[in-house]
């Protein structure tokens, strides 16, 4: 009996920028991951049923901000333990802990380089497995 190849990590990347998106969908895409796109608070949520592995959330997006969406996230029972990276140009020292302190798990300022976005998805889906696995 062979196990089954273990599927793509999965990851939704939520920013109102088309050009980021298609960026950021590239980066990963070239790594193995598999990518879900949003471009508002509200795909978001359509797409996080899909389950992904982790969440790249942008900060400033229309009618919903990324922190409220972080929120709902963390105060929803079967998406709370999905990690949300921060990806954002909001730099500030406040801007920062606020997204700790809302449930980030990690946080990139913007502009990034495609090197940092892959560090942190590889910091947090690393010790994600391995608390998973311990």
């Amino acid at each position: 009996m062979t196990a089954e190849p273990a599927r793509p990590r999965r990851i939704l990347v939520v920013d109102d920028e088309q050009d980021t998106l298609d960026l950021t969908e590239a980066i990963l895409a070239s790594k193995g991951y598999e990518v879900l796109l949003a471009r508002s608070a509200a795909e978001a949520f359509e797409q996080v049923t899909a389950r992904p592995d982790l969440i790249l959330l942008d900060v400033m997006m229309p009618q919903t901000s990324g922190l409220e969406v972080l929120g709902r996230i963390r105060e929803t029972p079967v998406l709370a333990r999905i990690p949300v990276i921060l990806l954002t140009a909001r730099q500030q020292d406040r801007d920062i802990v606020d997204g700790y302190r809302d449930g980030a798990d990690y946080y990139i300022t913007k502009p990034c380089t495609p090197a940092q976005i892959l560090y942190g998805i590889e910091l947090i889906l690393g010790r994600n497995s391995t608390e998973r696995a311990g």
